[in-house]
């Protein structure tokens, strides 16, 4: 897990160096304020810091996963096979991975996650446009529910 300063240097040097195609995740907790407003701070903070882990562990060391705020975090996917289907695959498999269990001090914790997607360079050619269509895809996946 990154910083955001560091994550967007990191985006661009992936832009530049690999100019490959790359998945662009912004994710945005379900249900965080209402673990965090139940169980406390030390509580959300367990359920932020597992979230990241396993959003590294679905992704892998070659994608950048950032916290950039509250309860959102954003990523740089990088796939061997980067086609469209394959990074949705991505988000799907991090949809499921969130909603398992949390297990904090014998309490079982559970949240969602609302994923959008943005590939470059399809989507975009700067990290605002596809932080902007990745940031659209989500809040249309929220309104879906």
């Amino acid at each position: 897990l990154t910083n955001r300063r560091c994550f967007e240097t990191r985006i661009m040097e992936l832009k530049r160096k690999e100019n490959r195609p790359f998945g662009f995740f912004y994710m945005d907790l379900d249900r965080f304020k209402e673990i965090n407003d139940t169980y406390g701070h030390d509580a959300g903070d367990f359920v932020l810091k597992t979230v990241a882990e396993r959003i590294q562990n679905v992704l892998g060391d070659e994608s950048i996963v950032a916290r950039i705020g509250g309860d959102e975090f954003v990523a740089a996917v990088t796939i061997k096979e980067a086609t469209e289907q394959a990074f949705y695959e991505k988000a799907d498999e991090i949809r499921t991975i969130i909603r398992e269990e949390l297990l904090y001090q014998g309490t079982s914790l559970s949240c969602g996650v609302s994923v959008g997607v943005s590939l470059f360079p399809k989507d975009g050619l700067t990290l605002e446009e596809l932080q902007k269509k990745a940031d659209d895809s989500m809040y249309q996946e929220k309104r879906n529910r």
